[in-house]
């Protein structure tokens, strides 16, 4: 009976570990240099109040020294747009700066309100550099619950 137990709440924990870290779909939605391979968000999906971190992986082409990161979300409700929430932070916050050519890692990280409400977010991402060139320009979506999804 403990085997039996142990099993199942290993079990449970490899669905709750899978269901909180997920690889979501984006489109690049300018001509920007980088392209990028991968975008995460865990917890998956997210909850009012939790923290979430978004992941963007790919390979730079060139190097940068530094520049600007821009979140610009919005709330879908029946095919209507409502702005939600725009920052803009140091570039140098989200990854390691300089960024040299290679394997690159952006991290988002923000933690929602209590009250935000549950629903569709399409969410735009854009990083400039020093000069205000357009290196990244990325919009993905995802669903912000009430409960967690198992």
């Amino acid at each position: 009976m403990r085997r039996l137990l142990s099993v199942a709440l290993a079990l449970a924990a490899l669905v709750v570990q899978a269901a909180s870290h997920h690889e979501i779909d984006f489109t690049v939605c300018e001509d920007a240099p980088f392209v990028p391979s991968s975008v995460t968000l865990d917890p998956y999906p997210p909850h009012p109040g939790s923290e979430i971190v978004l992941q963007i992986e790919g390979v730079a082409d060139h190097t940068m020294e530094g520049g600007e990161f821009y979140a610009d979300v919005t709330l879908v409700v029946y095919h209507h747009h409502i702005p939600m929430y725009k920052e803009k932070k140091d570039l140098c916050r989200q990854t390691a700066c300089p960024i040299d050519e290679g394997n690159v890692t952006f991290t988002y990280d923000k933690v929602l309100p209590p009250a935000v409400p549950a629903g569709l977010y399409n969410v735009n991402l854009q990083a400039e550099d020093l000069d205000g060139n357009l290196e990244m320009c990325l919009d993905l979506s995802f669903h912000i619950t009430y409960f967690t999804e198992v």
